[in-house]
């Protein structure tokens, strides 16, 4: 399982790269599970590369915790890392 990963600027979101590693069994079948009713067609996000052609667009609703090394000069996750998903409140924003 892999996730694309945005990260909001302003009020927009853009690509920060994606995570492939530290999703247990459970947390996949938990984040299938909450993917169900959340696929959209339009990509929810800006980005540089111009084809992702494996992915399933999902509303930009789920916020996860990903931990990571630092971020690369063009602005990408350096080595993320799932940890699981956040509970969602208003305030919580994915942001660097």
């Amino acid at each position: 399982m892999a996730c694309t990963l945005p990260r909001r600027r302003g009020r927009k979101l853009t690509y920060a790269g994606k995570v492939q590693n530290g999703f247990s069994d459970q947390q996949v079948k938990q984040l299938q599970e909450r993917a169900k009713g959340l696929q959209t067609r339009k990509q929810p996000m800006q980005a540089n590369r111009t084809s992702f052609p494996k992915a399933t667009w999902l509303k930009p609703v789920l916020l996860g915790d990903v931990e990571y090394r630092a971020w690369t000069a063009s602005g990408l996750l350096r080595h993320p890392s799932f940890k699981g998903l956040r509970q969602h409140r208003a305030d919580q924003r994915g942001s660097r």
